[in-house]
């Protein structure tokens, strides 16, 4: 290899290291601009009286309603000229405008504090949030298609989804820090804006769409799959102009036409979407354990960081260990997350007032972490899968498929809440981990996208 060829190669990788950092960036401000009333619950009742337990639960519930109407808006940016870029700015744009809103509230005099108008400001900064996700959480597999080579696809789809559960991590981790009485809500808010500077600048100086050069068998892959695309578009769509709401709708039947890319995007979304919506309420609904708030803090911040260290390894384990195996990884993972949900239900109170093992804490971190792991690990596989399954549709028609179900689940998992005896959570993401493998069974394997890139 020549020497100008390295530097090519060395300018390439470096090129696509920065776009995930930026991406990674932008997808964990999202996150963590989604908790941060519910990691300092006691902070937040002090600098806005008005709220409740029921209200900081529908702050939370504001990001997965507003996502699900928001992404056929995002499947049309990004089937869209620049897609990416676009899909990546405005999730950017919306998230800081979140941290925004929610500092503006907290720095308002006392009375209008206390008052509808901060309400109306934290309901918005709930929505904007929401819209961010829209744009941001279904992008992994198609960003990872458009800016990596084969071989490192389902890694560079892990670590675009490690940004999640960073941010929600992030977020239960500093709240201690920054907010140790109750007055000090306003440092985690500045914390996050903070936190939006950097990607804001980036996206809008520096994101470009796709690679200046690029590969063959990406055009190639273009090529045909937009030439696939008009061909199903003119059979499906009726005439005239379709609207995005029509294309969602579309995409969805052709993804749902595929059992099997229906099947994985259901075991994504059953073991997902409860598990963020109960995880970002973990403080909450652990209440009856009668820990300290620094323990149910460690709680919240190992299942999030697991969660995030599951994407990464998946995508590893995908790459190297499982690639075109990725049905039999999905097994594993989840067969280790359902061991670590019952072996969980022994150590917590589980239907019952008392743990069958009373164990401590440390044995509790330790499962919750492990059960954050295997969850968190099968978001890239999924995605990755689906991919495979419904070329040659663009990556984001099945991602943003998976992420409408997940937060369908996350919606309905925190509206019963209020409802559900806390206690019976755990045993559910059992149940639930149980369902998906049930689920997993008659998915039939098939690697389109990977063959016609070997062919060309």
């Amino acid at each position: 290899m020549s020497t100008m060829d390295c530097a090519a190669q060395r300018t390439s990788v470096a090129k696509r290291i920065y776009m995930l950092v930026v991406f990674m960036w932008a997808a964990m401000l999202q996150a963590m601009t989604w908790t941060p009333l519910a990691a300092a619950p006691d902070a937040a009742k002090h600098s806005f009286p008005q709220l409740t337990d029921d209200d900081i639960l529908i702050q939370l519930k504001w990001g997965p309603i507003v996502q699900m109407f928001t992404i056929p808006v995002a499947m049309a940016t990004l089937s869209g000229a620049h897609g990416v870029q676009r899909c990546v700015r405005a999730g950017v744009l919306f998230a800081t405008g979140t941290a925004a809103l929610r500092l503006i509230a907290v720095w308002l005099p006392d009375e209008l504090r206390q008052g509808p108008l901060a309400s109306w400001l934290l309901q918005g900064a709930g929505m904007a949030c929401g819209i961010a996700g829209g744009f941001l959480q279904g992008l992994p597999s198609r960003f990872s298609a458009v800016w990596f080579p084969r071989e490192q696809r389902a890694r560079a789809t892990g670590c675009a989804f490690v940004g999640v559960g960073l941010g929600q991590a992030l977020c239960y981790a500093f709240s201690p820090v920054l907010v140790q009485s109750p007055e000090q809500l306003v440092n985690s808010l500045i914390f996050q804006t903070a936190v939006a500077i950097p990607p804001l600048l980036c996206c809008f100086i520096h994101f470009p769409d796709k690679p200046r050069s690029v590969q063959g068998h990406l055009l190639a892959e273009a090529r045909e799959s937009a030439s696939e695309d008009r061909q199903h578009q003119q059979q499906s769509q009726p005439k005239g102009h379709s609207s995005c709401l029509q294309g969602w709708l579309q995409a969805n039947v052709f993804v749902m036409l595929h059992s099997s890319s229906f099947l994985v995007a259901m075991v994504c979304s059953a073991a997902n979407g409860p598990y963020q919506a109960w995880g970002a309420a973990l403080p909450t609904i652990w209440a009856h354990l009668k820990y300290t708030r620094p323990q149910t803090d460690m709680l919240s911040f190992g299942s999030m960081a697991a969660y995030t260290a599951g994407c990464y390894v998946a995508g590893e384990l995908g790459d190297r260990v499982f690639r075109q195996n990725f049905k039999r990884l999905l097994g594993f993972l989840l067969l280790g997350a359902c061991m670590s949900f019952c072996a969980l239900c022994f150590l917590v109170p589980a239907l019952s007032p008392d743990p069958v093992w009373p164990g401590g804490f440390v044995p509790v971190l330790f499962l919750v972490v492990l059960t954050g792991c295997f969850v968190g690990a099968t978001n890239p596989i999924s995605m990755e899968l689906c991919a495979e399954l419904t070329y040659p549709a663009q990556e984001g028609v099945s991602g943003n498929f998976i992420i409408f179900l997940t937060q369908l689940l996350s919606v309905i998992a925190l509206a019963l809440v209020p409802h559900v005896d806390p206690r019976a959570t755990t045993p559910a993401m059992a149940g639930c981990t149980v369902l998906c493998g049930l689920l997993l069974l008659p998915v039939k394997e098939r690697y389109l996208r990977s063959a016609s890139e070997q062919s060309l």
